[in-house]
């Protein structure tokens, strides 16, 4: 087997650990409930989209080549054929892989696959096996492709590629268009070129069928996601650019907020949302609902005193795959209902 670990786009592990992982940690855990494996749905990676991946071969065997902002050559990952047992540690390549490829050729999926935070939790019931990100658990599956991301330990890694495994691992999660190219790079390590492609129009033809239904941007509401923490996500995420194509501006980004950031109850006061987004999934909904109408310090905001809610599927918000077309969809349904008048969801 090939020994080549192969980065998606360059990001230290000391990147990783601080800065917006941290700040996810946080926002995951404390703000809304939702679990730490969140991080590694949403982890968006600060490096730029000019990283891209070359195909050398038109068939097998074919070699992914990195090639980096400067035009130097990065890591290289040779696959000699279409990889038979791949292993998936990470949730993104789980909801990918499961409409790529038959479940014949996916050894394991991620634990993740089958917790509430998962797209597919009802679709994974005959995958045999689901792991962790332990070495020796994936080695002992004996897999001739495995997908890590920037979140996994730098030893599973080594471990993993020391052992003649292909590693490929993504760390670039921050917006659509990594959306898109996952889905393609997957499509290509795996030999499923025209699926992938496939992916890539249903999901863009689900956005596309949502913006013929908006109004003009200037009378598009704003909404926050808003806990008990003070965390919340301005520009440069994927959450972001979820709100625009379902013709919600974010609060956050509209002040000036960039990434994840604490603020204070006096700044989202002067965010002052239209809508507070109340996430539904792996915690108690009604609990957060009932700190934020309870809360005095947040008594005068718009949302508050209107009782302008959305609830949105927190696997949704928080997808990284093709499934996030949905949340725009799930999104726009909710507050632009004139748009979708007469028309089942």
């Amino acid at each position: 087997m090939a020994r080549e670990g192969f980065i998606g786009c360059p990001m230290t592990m000391h990147e990783k650990r601080s800065g917006w992982w941290l700040s996810w940690v946080l926002f995951a855990g404390l703000v809304v409930g939702v679990p730490v494996l969140l991080v590694q749905l949403s982890l968006r990676g600060r490096a730029g989209r000019d990283v891209t991946t070359d195909v050398e071969g038109h068939g097998w065997p074919r070699t992914l080549v990195e090639r980096l902002p400067d035009g130097r050559e990065g890591r290289r990952l040779v696959l000699p054929a279409p990889p038979q047992r791949i292993v998936s540690v990470t949730l993104a390549t789980d909801e990918i892989l499961l409409d790529l490829v038959g479940s014949e050729r996916i050894a394991a999926l991620s634990d993740f696959a089958r917790t509430p935070e998962s797209m597919i939790k009802d679709r994974v019931g005959h995958i045999g096996r689901f792991v962790s990100a332990d070495a020796e658990s994936i080695i002992a599956l004996e897999p001739d492709l495995c997908f890590l991301a920037s979140y996994n330990r730098d030893e599973t890694r080594s471990l993993l590629i020391d052992s003649g495994i292909p590693v490929y691992v993504f760390h670039c999660f921050r917006g659509l268009e990594d959306i898109r190219s996952n889905l393609r790079m997957v499509g290509r390590a795996v030999g499923a070129e025209e699926r992938a492609e496939q992916l890539v129009a249903d999901m863009d033809r689900k956005i596309a069928a949502v913006a013929r239904r908006l109004p003009d941007r200037q009378r598009w509401p704003t909404a926050l996601v808003y806990g008990t923490s003070g965390w919340v996500e301005g520009a440069g995420g994927t959450q972001t650019e979820v709100f625009e194509a379902a013709g919600v501006r974010n609060a956050a980004a509209e002040r000036g907020i960039r990434g994840f950031a604490q603020v204070s109850e006096e700044a989202v006061l002067e965010m002052d949302p239209d809508y507070l987004v109340v996430l539904v999934g792996s915690y108690d909904v009604a609990r957060q609902k009932e700190w934020l109408l309870g809360n005095p310090a947040l008594a005068t905001l718009r949302a508050i005193r209107q009782e302008r809610f959305v609830s949105l599927r927190e696997a949704l918000l928080t997808s990284v795959s093709h499934h996030v077309a949905d949340a725009v969809d799930e999104l726009a349904r909710q507050v632009h209902p004139n748009g979708f008048s007469g028309e089942q969801q």
